[in-house]
């Protein structure tokens, strides 16, 4: 090799290394630099909002031909939020449905008509002014059959094809309206729930043959709520007649009340039933239960009641008999209960739609008394959502 060959050898040396040594350089500041990107923002694909899963538990509900109990566990189910307000999708049931129906849209409030005094229907004033409005206003005194006034009302999925029922809800019962499209002078346009029934056998009633398994009620079943021994309506399950010929009676007429029940020890016997002189004056064959003598005097009341014309006539209270209470689920017991924060006795017996409780220590017009099975029942329904008017009168005790 010629001596200017070498010389130019060693001049494109130098040139050559160092383009090798500045792209191995670059080649690692873009690595630093891609890592530190990474580690800043996020070195996958964001997710855009809204594909943002939510999760819901939904239950399984087992074929039945009569009810539709769901008997399995929630299991757990994935749907996108909707993309848009304007998106419409199906809900998803949830394992303990917010107040409604398993697979059907949530229930909704209802705002009543300008100028109706809150009712949500003409007809549910009709059957509130009947019986309540003459308490109301100072001419007579006897316990509230529905309350001092209408409390929620609500708009509720019940039926096949989450069909909507328009309900309100009372301190003593809530009252439906079930065929809109009916004979509103039937006595039975409005009717109200067999709340009480449910509340003792947690199943509440989805349809008319349809039915979601939850809890029996904790609520004390008369007295105060914070009431820590006054016994629940779980503890009247193994006493009620929740299946034919369950806890049936033999008839009794005559015989005196002094069967007593306890939270959590159930039923017993005492001698209160001596002491107050209280006994069963009526059996009721169809049900198999016994009536004590103070709840059966009551449901054959008569005294000052508003006609449909809006004059005060006399008549009965309960017309039919049963059409506030149902049939009676239970015998009657004496219990323990707080009321106004004092310690009672107090005897309840249940009915299909009612309680009813008797006092002997109230004053005679205040002694027989519906228990404010619509607030316990919308407790248990909806938890403490929304807003249900309690007895405020100064003038009767309060179940």
């Amino acid at each position: 090799m010629s001596y200017h060959n070498r010389n130019r050898l060693k001049v494109r040396l130098p040139i050559f290394l160092t383009a090798v040594l500045a792209g191995l350089l670059l080649s690692l500041l873009l690595a630093a630099f891609s890592a530190s990107w990474g580690t800043a923002y996020g070195s996958t694909i964001p997710v855009p909002p809204s594909e943002t899963p939510t999760i819901t538990a939904t239950t399984s509900p087992t074929s039945s031909p009569t009810s539709s109990v769901p008997s399995t566990p929630p299991t757990v189910s994935v749907t996108p939020v909707p993309t848009s307000p304007s998106t419409t999708t199906t809900p998803t049931p949830t394992a303990t449905p917010p107040g409604g129906n398993p697979g059907c849209p949530a229930s909704t409030a209802v705002n009543p008509p300008t100028g109706s005094g809150g009712f949500a229907d003409p007809a549910f004033r009709q059957v509130w002014e009947r019986s309540d409005a003459l308490v109301a206003g100072g001419v007579t005194a006897r316990t509230w059959l529905w309350g001092p006034g209408p409390g929620l009302a609500l708009k509720e999925a019940y039926g096949a094809n989450c069909q909507q029922r328009l309900v309100q809800y009372f301190d003593k019962s809530r009252m439906e309206i079930n065929n809109p499209n009916g004979d509103r002078n039937s006595p039975w346009f409005v009717t109200n729930g067999l709340l009480a029934r449910e509340l003792v056998s947690g199943l509440m009633q989805t349809g008319d043959n349809t039915f979601f398994q939850r809890t029996p009620a904790q609520i004390p079943v008369a007295g105060d709520q914070n009431d820590p021994n006054s016994p629940t309506y779980a503890d009247l399950t193994g006493i009620c007649t929740l299946a034919p010929g369950q806890n049936i009676a033999p008839a009794a007429t005559g015989t005196i009340v002094n069967a007593n029940l306890r939270r959590g020890q159930g039923a017993g016997t005492g001698n209160l039933g001596e002491v107050y002189g209280v006994r069963y004056t009526n059996f009721d064959v169809q049900s198999g239960h016994n009536i004590a003598g103070p709840f059966w005097d009551f449901l054959n009341s008569s005294g000052p009641i508003m006609s449909g014309s809006g004059t005060t006539i006399t008549g009965k209270l309960f017309d039919p008999t049963f059409f506030a209470t149902g049939l009676p689920l239970s015998e009657a017991y004496w219990v323990r209960a707080k009321v106004g924060g004092v310690e009672k006795d107090v005897l309840v017996q249940v009915f299909e739609r009612r309680v009813l409780t008797y006092t002997p220590s109230n004053e005679p017009q205040w002694r027989v008394e519906m228990g404010n099975i619509g607030q316990h029942y919308y407790l248990w329904r909806y938890g403490n959502q929304g807003v249900l008017p309690t007895s405020t009168s100064t003038s009767t005790p309060s179940h």
